[in-house]
């Protein structure tokens, strides 16, 4: 039995391969934009964007910033999760335009991501993030690296 997709005729053993490739693709991109994958004409695009990122090594610290581009900085979060640094943003729009004989309302949202490892020769607790015109900058100092212990077998 054929499929129709997109106007066109697909045979059965090019459908089955197509949706593989689909969840392939839906099961590696999982764990970057999260669970839910919507779609437009059976595109699938994701909910969550990755906000484009710079890191710079600055010696004394590690310098990261991201552009978030439209967000306010009380819709900005900035964590530490074990060895991860996690940037996240969410903000929602909604404009109302009421004239003679019509209403006009626009809704808005966008949403950032971002995860980055961390090297084991920071200090977290003097992580310090500014926010100025659409850029996130985040200053990562470095410690002294712990070196490692010979240990003597008895």
């Amino acid at each position: 039995m054929a499929i129709r997709r997109w106007g066109i005729v697909l045979p059965d053993e090019v459908r089955k391969m197509r949706d593989e490739m689909d969840r392939m693709f839906e099961d590696f991109l999982q764990p970057f934009f999260g669970t839910t994958m919507p779609s437009i004409g059976g595109v699938t695009i994701p909910e969550v964007a990755m906000p484009l990122i710079d890191v710079v090594d600055a010696g004394d610290k590690f310098v990261v910033k991201a552009d978030m581009p439209g967000v306010d900085k009380e819709d900005i979060s900035v964590s530490v999760e074990g060895d991860t640094l996690e940037i996240k943003a969410e903000k929602k729009e909604e404009k109302e335009e009421e004239k003679a004989g019509f209403l006009r309302r626009e809704r808005a949202y966008r949403s950032y991501y971002r995860s980055l490892a961390l090297p084991e020769a920071i200090d977290a607790e003097k992580i310090n993030a500014t926010f100025d015109k659409g850029v996130l900058n985040i200053e990562i100092p470095k410690t002294e690296k712990k070196e490692g212990k010979k240990i003597e077998i008895k």
